[in-house]
């Protein structure tokens, strides 16, 4: 997708959140616009919410559930996000998340680190109280976008595989390209046997905390 340093692209990173935020996501986007940048290419960052749905929506305590299963809001988003990569100049995109859909003018590949169809398998799934009709729509959507990308990346072979068998991914089309790291750590000296690992993380009831 990149081309050499020599002849730059310039790439949009598109999310319903503001890429170059380092809180959001986890960071993975800001992360994005960072090594694109490294890489050699201009990278964009593309809000696909329409202007002023952020306070609006946490005026209406609007879940993240249904930022991405509303039809409205996401066709919204996914005109909005469509006028923002053309006016950008972007050769390329990467669109985070299936809460909207690109039409695939500009080329485009997925990041996921969950599909619906796993989220749907957890034990303490987020998605309990969503309406199946949403659910629904959000697969169709989600189908849709692995459809008309070039290419689907993931954070993981777990999810990878989910592509593959739910929703019929060709393989090659897969990457498994991992998350990265949002914070630079220096290896200290000491004696490493044995190991001792530090885990922080949130919701650890809904993944598997027990194990």
């Amino acid at each position: 997708m990149l081309a050499p340093p020599s002849a730059p692209r310039r790439i949009a990173i598109v999310g319903q959140l503001d890429p170059a935020d380092p809180r959001a996501w986890s960071g993975t986007p800001s992360g994005l616009l960072k090594g694109l940048g490294q890489a050699g290419a201009e990278a964009v960052a593309i809000d696909a919410r329409p202007p002023g749905f952020g306070p609006a929506a946490r005026a209406l305590r609007r879940s993240w559930t249904w930022e991405a299963t509303n039809p409205a809001f996401a066709a919204a988003c996914g005109a909005w996000a469509n006028r923002r990569i053309a006016a950008s100049g972007a050769e390329a995109a990467i669109a985070i998340g299936s809460g909207f859909a690109l039409d695939g003018r500009v080329p485009f590949t997925t990041f996921e680190d969950e599909t619906i169809a796993q989220a749907e398998r957890q034990p303490a799934t987020p998605l309990a109280n969503v309406p199946e009709r949403g659910l629904r729509r959000w697969r169709q959507r989600q189908r849709l976008t692995y459809e008309r990308a070039r290419a689907c990346c993931v954070a993981s072979t777990w999810t990878g595989d989910s592509l593959r068998e739910d929703y019929g991914v060709d393989p090659d089309k897969i990457h498994v390209v991992g998350c990265g790291r949002n914070l630079e750590q220096e290896a200290p000296e000491r004696e490493w046997s044995p190991p001792r690992f530090l885990f922080a993380g949130v919701n650890w009831e809904r993944k598997r905390g027990e194990g």
